[in-house]
């Protein structure tokens, strides 16, 4: 839908064309004239030329579009933190349901709501502005107004959410690499570093389990039944990386009719 205002000697003359692609003309003599369209795309472009033939531009539509993306997610993630919280503390909630109310009006379900209500609307926003500023859509405003979106972190710092979006950058980058750059394709990659991530994962779990972030160390111990905890990583000290810092004091109970070490360190 294209709105436009020329300006002539003595005079104005609007042209507007709708949704349907006619257009509708009319002129004027008055210098300050105002040209205005509406319709389709969720807003409206204002073009004036004052007496000097000088031109102002507005636009709105595409914000509005942005805020209520915002205000959305902001919900979304509301709702998704109280969810979770509520299902962590179920049992204390049967025993005490006083303790429901405390979990859905906790602060910790804004932190969540403002990382993907701000992501959003800043993400809208920076490409609406772009789009205006330019006068065009680019796929370089997508990379300006991501950059500018994970700004939002900070409402929620999560190491987990931003190794995950770097992650999935690398992968975008690198298909696209393929298709416009001449890349080489690597046949079942995927399954290469999938493979390479979990042995270097579970290399780190045996030698170097403190390095781990706590949640993900009790999640191994818990798909394997404790089992990551019952090393005797006291022997792997000699490695020289403090394999035993996580439980220095931790001996298994040996069977002295197979091995020396029942009788304990020397």
């Amino acid at each position: 839908m294209l709105g436009r205002l020329d300006r002539g000697v003595g005079g104005s003359h609007i042209q507007q064309n709708d949704a349907s692609g006619s257009g509708i003309s009319t002129g004027s003599g008055n210098a300050g004239e105002i040209g205005q369209r509406g319709g389709g795309g969720g807003g409206s472009h204002i073009q004036q030329n004052d007496a000097s033939g000088s031109g102002i531009s507005t636009g709105s539509g595409q914000g509005e579009e942005g805020g209520e993306g915002g205000s959305r997610m902001f919900a979304v993630g509301y709702g998704l933190q109280a969810a979770i919280s509520t299902l962590s503390v179920v049992t204390t909630v049967l025993r005490r349901p006083t303790a429901l109310r405390d979990t859905l009006f906790s602060r910790l379900n804004l932190k969540l709501a403002a990382f993907m209500g701000g992501y959003s609307a800043i993400f809208r926003a920076v490409n609406c502005v772009l789009r205006w500023v330019r006068g065009r859509d680019a796929a370089v405003h997508g990379l300006v107004g991501g950059a500018l979106a994970g700004l939002s972190l900070r409402f929620y710092r999560s190491v987990t959410i931003a190794l995950y979006a770097a992650t999935k950058l690398v992968e975008i980058l690198y298909f696209k690499g393929i298709e416009s750059c001449g890349f080489p394709y690597i046949k079942s990659a995927d399954i290469f570093i999938y493979a390479f991530s979990t042995a270097f994962i579970f290399h780190a779990a045996v030698m170097e389990p403190h390095t781990l972030r706590p949640g993900y160390w009790k999640f191994l111990l818990r798909v394997t039944g404790n089992k990551f905890a019952l090393m005797n990583r006291r022997l792997l000290d000699i490695f020289g990386v403090n394999s035993s810092k996580i439980a220095p004091d931790y001996w298994p109970n040996y069977d002295p009719a197979f091995t020396e070490l029942a009788r304990g360190p020397s």
